[in-house]
């Protein structure tokens, strides 16, 4: 409502708006529908804080510091515990399995609901150096030293501050509507919990860090993204803002990657087979074995992340607001081949779920899951953007990619296999979209020793 709205899923505007033109376009409104949880960071900045915050952040994103997989090990043994055990966890309405569906199957698990509690601890470890811990069986209790907390009390303040911005997002300039209480009282929660470490990180109750910037590879291995940023600026408010942009971006995508990934894998038994073959010839079944390097070498797994990126985007439509009067190259005249007129204030939306289904770029199979493609061309340019593109392309990337393919190798390494029943087969397949997308009604599976 109350704007100019232009949607188009042509490659090369896309490719104006992120790369050529980028100049004369902002996020729009996003950093005051965002702003109450993540204040002003490099998801809700422009212009030239954004450009600071873009340049203090990407050092944390080094090759040195996301190649350290073995922060994710374990929290991943938590996770294939759990498997392991396998009974069915219903902690989410959205969330269940009607009686007939289960069909008398033992074993039979949400592993959504349990990816996003993994991509929670790993988050916070890597953000904060303490994780919630989620995945404990116990209702963890993280101390500070100023107050405590409950890893249930914030993990249901992440889901609740997340789900409202969805609302402030969608709602467009109405977003001012979306601010009730228990978002109120959820965001407060999340600010005390993330002031309190910063506070013991900038009083040295953290690990010893110099007190100037080294090197990348002269800084501790265990030392937190908060405890490194903290050598880039001591102002407590910027770096509680960039650290829950981070994580407000990157947990639950990383978490929807790998639930659309064992959805389409239990779906397509060639796929797991041909990929679990890979990985044990790649990695073997030892956790060692895996490494940044021999991760980027497995190609199979590069295309089937690829693949299921490409059908399921986890910002399934994007959007740009013109600060100027701009054009697009294409989509005027009657052909839609020529310019076409941007009038300052224009809303232009692209939808990238549609994008990568594009027949004249992916063939008349674009709607199939088919990660082979990926070996016959993988060649594509601004068709295929799962992580945008041009100066604002995901500064967290290959972090977020490392994770999904260290916890998948360590599926296929513990798991022969994974079933479901016909019921859950038959169901349509939805999805929910939040601040990132995943399935709706959840992944439900179960996976064979």
């Amino acid at each position: 409502m109350f704007s100019m709205n232009i949607v188009t899923q042509d490659p090369e505007n896309v490719k104006s708006i992120l790369a050529s033109d980028f100049k004369s376009y902002s996020t729009g409104l996003r950093y005051q529908q965002l702003s109450p949880l993540l204040g002003k960071g490099i998801f809700t900045s422009n212009g030239a804080y954004w450009k600071h915050s873009r340049a203090m952040l990407r050092p944390q994103f080094s090759r040195e510091r996301i190649t350290r997989l073995h922060l994710y090990e374990g929290h991943v043994v938590k996770l294939l515990d759990i498997l392991k055990q396998g009974s069915i966890a219903i902690t989410d309405k959205g969330n269940t399995l009607n009686s007939h569906e289960s069909d008398g199957v033992d074993g039979l698990i949400d592993v959504q609901n349990l990816l996003l509690k993994l991509t929670m601890d790993t988050s916070t470890e890597f953000l904060f150096g303490q994780s919630l811990d989620t995945l404990s069986p116990d209702d963890a209790i993280l101390k500070t030293s100023r107050s405590s907390y409950r890893s249930s009390q914030l993990n249901n303040a992440f889901d609740v501050c997340g789900k409202t911005l969805a609302d402030r997002v969608r709602s467009g300039n109405l977003y001012f509507l979306f601010n009730n209480r228990k978002f109120r009282q959820c965001t407060k929660t999340i600010h005390n919990f993330v002031d309190d470490i910063i506070y013991d990180t900038l009083n040295g109750k953290g690990k010893n860090l110099p007190s100037e910037k080294v090197p990348d590879e002269a800084v501790d291995e265990g030392a937190s993204f908060l405890e490194e940023l903290s050598l880039e600026t001591r102002d407590p408010i910027e770096l509680r803002s960039q650290a829950l942009n981070i994580l407000l971006a990157g947990r639950s995508t990383t978490a929807g990657l790998l639930s659309f990934m064992l959805y389409f894998l239990v779906r397509n038994k060639s796929v797991w087979n041909q990929l679990r073959e890979t990985v044990l010839a790649t990695f073997g079944t030892d956790p060692e074995n895996i490494s940044y390097e021999s991760i980027k070498r497995c190609t199979y797994l590069q295309h089937v992340i690829n693949e299921v990126l490409r059908l399921c985007p986890l910002v399934p439509v994007n959007m740009r607001c013109a600060i100027k009067d701009t054009v697009l190259p294409r989509g005027g005249g009657e052909e839609e081949d020529m310019p076409i007129f941007v009038p300052k204030g224009s809303l232009v939306i692209y939808p990238v779920f549609l994008i990568h289904r594009l027949k004249q770029f992916w063939g008349e199979d674009a709607e199939e899951f088919r990660p082979d493609r990926w070996a016959d061309n993988s060649f594509h340019t601004w068709d295929y953007i799962p992580f945008n593109g041009g100066p604002r392309i995901c500064i967290g990337q290959q972090f977020a990619l490392s994770e999904v393919s260290y916890v998948m190798i360590r599926l296929l390494q513990t798991f022969k296999d994974i079933t479901t029943t016909q019921s859950v087969l038959d169901r349509e397949f939805l999805q929910r979209t939040n601040l990132s997308s995943n399935v709706l009604g959840g992944v439900w599976v179960k996976f064979i020793e």
